[in-house]
């Protein structure tokens, strides 16, 4: 890796230079900063193919198995052999299914079957491993998944998968899980060894590529740059509450103003009242010692006392009386107006009896109208029965009602007799108790003329005075303290909320601080970063650049130049058509795929320079010439990959090719051995 030393010196200079920092906050960037010396460091050299087996793997419906022995091999056949299937079956094997990432394998089992199984043996450094994964099929999903069996230095025996491994020991044996912990995904940095027709682009698009490529190529300050975006976005992220902590804290702090202000105002109003009532209750004090020195004011007072209460029961009573003797003249008046009702009333039925007729007949008792009734007067026999009615049947009726209204009459009679003596009574009753109450004001008056006479009236008329004003005092004190007492558990309450709202309001400025320091630290480190990867871009633009060199007679053939622009983007300059940026959306042309393989050619080659990299030493190239391009860019890629051998030679490279007119299998023979599929 580059020695790169000197890089925290030389921040931290310039952070003691930005007075902005402070101690803290430069200690916090140091701290940062170790985050650079995570070990990325491969202590492995070599992880290179000696064979590949698979089963019912896609098209590889019977047992497939492919010797590489760590040599640069030309796999050929025709275009439904299987030879994607088979690099398919390489990237299963080391990496497993990745159904969740955005390069991913999928429905991988041959249609028709259940299971299937691949063998991969591995060379790493001195010591062969294999790698056993089985995948079955169910329909809905996929049983028992794929996880791996790993045996190092195999000796042919069976495979036992009582005890499977997880894809984590594949990936520590390979050396790829210090970038795989960091979430970049297996299929998508293995996309920088595998180049397929489908997805040329698939590390040239991949958004994630410049940090995985900063950690390949030891710019460890990439990872001082995601830390310190997850304290800003996590520690450093002001919460709901310490967001709103500022506006909650005005407008707490000028309730807990107007409170204070009340309390004060009430406090003032609450002494003014007691220092009064202190006063009043001194002065009655001395007042009452004057007036306990004299027992005729006290004897007067008391007399008055019992007067006074005397004639407020005489009055009660009077009331009562009144009310009695009311209510008897009501009931008197109501019986003399029925006595003159019965009178008339009693002459009017005497009429009504002479002038109507009979309605029933007194014998059978029968209804009768009026012609039989006059029959009956008239011949005195029942016109229905035809019976005799003796004339005393006739009479008796109208005698017994005449003895009942006499009777009636005597009883009403005598009780307005006794409503009258009634009457009488109570008027003399309630007159006696007029005359009594009048002469118990009469003594009364009296009394308080004596009480007016005597020399202590002034202190009684003081000691009234001051009563009343100890009791509206006392009230008033009382209401002030209730409001007092409630203001100020409001305002214990605000002040509480003002200090919780004042911390977290402090917690805000310290997070906004530090999130501005980071965001000024990250400037710091990305220039840092910009630095050093312009020496190593200068270093691919030179690659690039001669690698051109292979490209004569197709799109590329006039390109002079490679610059990168932004990051690890980059430009091919040509002298007579246009510039070919790398961000232009291209994925389906040649001019996407061959661009794709300048730049991870140029990418392997400088990681292949540096001391401790990733130590995957495979590039697989399958179906390159999938786009179907003209001769000339067919001849350009041919010569390309021809001599790739030459141009990475601490790499094993896989070439698929299909045995069309486009593939000249000769230009291969010179670097490559050639396996049929």
């Amino acid at each position: 890796m580059p020695d790169r030393d000197d890089v925290v010196a030389r921040i931290e200079q310039e952070l003691g230079e930005d007075e902005q920092f402070d101690s803290e906050d430069i200690e916090l960037c140091r701290d940062l900063l170790g985050e650079r010396e995570t070990d990325t460091e491969a202590e492995r050299e070599v992880v290179q193919l000696n064979r590949i087996v698979a089963k019912r793997f896609k098209t590889l419906e019977a047992e497939t198995s492919v010797r590489f022995d760590q040599r640069d091999v030309v796999v050929h056949g025709s275009n439904t052999s299987g030879k994607t299937s088979l690099v398919d079956a390489i990237r299963f094997n080391l990496l497993g299914l990745q159904e969740k990432e955005r390069a991913r394998l999928v429905n991988p089992v041959t249609e028709g079957y259940e299971t299937l199984y691949t063998d991969g043996f591995w060379q790493v450094d001195d010591s062969e491993y294999q790698i056993h994964r089985e995948l079955t099929d169910e329909g809905r999903g996929y049983a028992d998944h794929d996880r791996p069996k790993v045996t190092e230095d195999p000796d042919g025996s069976p495979v036992s998968l009582t005890a499977r491994d997880q894809q984590r020991d594949v990936s520590e044996l390979i050396e790829l899980w210090p970038y795989e912990s960091r979430d970049f995904g297996r299929y998508n940095m293995f996309s920088l060894f595998f180049f397929q027709s489908d997805s040329s682009r698939a590390f040239l698009d991949w958004q994630e590529k410049e940090k995985f490529l900063d950690l390949l190529f030891g710019l460890n300050l990439t990872k001082v740059i995601d830390e310190s975006e997850r304290r800003r976005e996590s520690e450093y992220a002001p919460t709901e509450q310490e967001a709103s902590a500022a506006t909650d804290l005005v407008e707490a702090e000028s309730r807990m103003q107007t409170l204070e202000s009340e309390v004060a105002d009430l406090r003032d109003r609450h002494d003014e009242l007691r220092e009064k009532l202190n006063q009043r209750r001194a002065e009655l004090s001395s007042v009452e010692e004057i007036i306990d020195g004299e027992d005729e004011i006290d004897r007067l007072q008391s007399e008055k006392g019992r007067l006074n209460r005397r004639i407020n029961e005489l009055r009660s009573e009077r009331l009562d009386k009144r009310d009695e003797l009311r209510q008897t003249r009501q009931q008197l008046s109501r019986y003399r107006e029925s006595e003159l009702s019965r009178e008339i009333g009693s002459v009017a039925t005497d009429l009504q009896e002479l002038l109507s007729l009979p309605d029933r007949c007194p014998i059978c008792t029968h209804e009768v109208t009026n012609e039989q009734a006059e029959r009956l007067l008239e011949h005195g026999d029942c016109p229905l029965c035809d019976k005799s009615v003796p004339d005393d049947r006739l009479e008796v009726e109208s005698e017994t009602d005449a003895e009942e209204r006499v009777i009636e009459q005597r009883e009403r009679r005598e009780e307005i007799d006794r409503l009258q003596d009634t009457q009488q009574r109570l008027s003399g009753e309630v007159q006696t108790l007029e005359e009594r109450i009048e002469n118990l004001e009469t003594q009364r008056e009296q009394v308080e003329e004596q009480i007016e006479e005597t020399d202590l009236m002034e202190y009684v008329t003081r000691r009234n005075q001051l009563e009343s004003e100890i009791d509206e005092l006392r009230e008033t004190a009382t209401d002030v303290q209730v409001r007092l007492d409630a203001r100020t558990d409001e305002l214990e309450e605000v002040q509480t909320r003002v200090g919780e709202l004042r911390a977290l309001n402090e917690q805000r400025e310290q997070k906004s601080h530090r999130q501005q320091i980071l965001q000024s630290f990250e400037k710091y480190v990305r220039r840092e970063i910009e630095y050093e990867r312009q020496s190593i871009t200068e270093e691919l633009e030179e690659i690039m650049t001669r690698l051109l060199d292979y490209f004569e007679d197709g799109l590329f053939a006039d390109a002079t130049a490679v610059s990168f622009d932004d990051g690890y983007n980059f430009t091919i300059h040509r002298t007579e058509g246009e510039d070919k940026p790398s961000t232009r959306e291209n994925g389906d042309s040649v001019e996407g795929s061959i661009q794709s393989l300048l730049f991870q050619t140029a990418v392997l080659r400088y990681l292949d320079s540096l001391d401790g990299s990733l130590p995957i030493r495979v590039f697989i190239v399958d179906s390159p010439y999938g786009k179907e391009p003209d001769s000339g860019n067919a001849s350009d890629i041919t010569s390309f990959l021809s001599n790739l051998p030459s141009e990475l030679e601490g790499y094993q490279i896989i070439l698929t090719v299909a045995t069309t007119a486009l593939a000249d299998l000769n230009a291969f023979e010179t670097q490559y051995v050639t396996e049929y599929l």
